[in-house]
């Protein structure tokens, strides 16, 4: 039972140094996590753009063939103000001038075939996103999502260590329209509770197994 103890204390205390990050799915939550946010705005952008540059500091680009506004090709927001949409696989690259600890974005999965204010497709297909968080060359870490359909859904990441890159894959490699917008960052180093409890969990029993054995000396 010890030997037990011992094994989950370690890896609760392994946890708490590796997770680093907390995520959102709702931007309130993420805008009051993060005390201080810039929204990132632009004006329309027209078809065959590959890199735009937003307001405050961010410059958003596709490995897609173009990216547009919603309506530069004849579609609606959905809800989303400026929406972009990509021709290709959904795959943007999000970089700041400036380290950043927080990342949020909207994303609307439609689940109506057939139709450009749809997924566009005969079929829709279930898109899951992964969001690489980058300083430099190096990786800070990596965040999936898993947008819920027909709504606007919002992922955010706070992480204790700065970035200056995101990079947005669809992982699930499909074709269909999703729409992203209402990109916010924030500039200031913000604490990343989760860890903590599992920090204070993991040095406690070690301290506790410590003094266990030391009583059987």
């Amino acid at each position: 039972m010890l030997k037990i103890f011992f094994t989950v204390a370690v890896a609760a205390l392994c946890m708490s140094t590796s997770a680093m990050a907390a995520t959102f799915t709702d931007r309130t939550a993420f805008l009051a996590a993060s005390g201080t946010a810039s929204d990132h705005t632009t004006g329309n952008i027209p078809r065959g753009t590959t890199s735009r540059a937003f307001s405050n500091g961010l410059t958003v680009s596709t490995l897609g063939p173009e990216m547009a506004s919603a309506s530069s090709f004849g579609a609606s927001d959905l809800g989303i103000a400026n929406a972009i949409l990509i021709s290709g696989v959904e795959h943007l690259n999000f970089q700041f001038d400036t380290l950043r600890f927080g990342f949020g974005l909207d994303i609307f999965e439609s689940t109506l075939a057939g139709t450009i204010n749809g997924c566009g497709t005969a079929v829709c297909s279930d898109s899951t996103f992964t969001f690489t968080f980058k300083n430099g060359g190096a990786v800070v870490g990596s965040e999936t999502f898993n947008p819920i359909n027909d709504t606007i859904a919002f992922f955010g990441a706070l992480y204790a260590n700065p970035f200056d890159r995101v990079e947005m894959r669809e992982t699930s490699g499909t074709n269909d329209n999703e729409r992203f917008g209402g990109f916010v960052s924030t500039m200031a180093p913000v604490p990343v509770p989760a860890a903590l409890p599992l920090l204070l969990l993991g040095l406690g029993a070690v301290g506790f197994v410590g003094r266990r054995r030391n009583g059987r000396a």
